[in-house]
């Protein structure tokens, strides 16, 4: 089964979390990745695209023309229960070091990175 996490890593980007309340940075993250695969459900690209930090919109940007043309490509390649699974708050691993942070789910990896205070999806090392 393809993972959100993993179709975004074959496009070259990875995610992260949010930020701006009285929630633990894990919690930060696990909602932005929660809201993330919501707004992939709904295909509502250009707010699933408001989840990545201005370097990881940069670096979809060079590789395809727009952050809404790379989630709609990745959501092609996702089903409902991808998806469905991203929404669970407890899913995956988080490992938080100083202003960045890693998701694990199924064996992906993504980054997560505080763009000022707000944690974000980040694009891959």
């Amino acid at each position: 089964m393809k993972t959100v996490l993993g179709v975004l890593l074959v496009a070259g980007i990875v995610v992260a979390g949010c930020g701006g309340s009285t929630d633990s940075d894990e919690d930060q993250i696990r909602s932005l990745t929660g809201t993330f695969a919501q707004n992939m459900k709904d295909e509502k690209y250009a707010d699933a695209c408001e989840s990545y930090s201005p370097a990881a919109i940069e670096a979809m940007e060079a590789e395809f023309s727009s952050c809404e043309e790379t989630m709609e490509l990745a959501s092609s390649l996702l089903t409902d229960e991808d998806l469905d699974l991203l929404m669970d708050d407890g899913t995956g691993e988080v490992e938080i070091t100083g202003d960045t942070a890693t998701l694990t789910y199924e064996g992906d990896t993504t980054n997560y990175e505080k763009v000022d205070g707000t944690w974000m999806m980040a694009e891959e090392n």
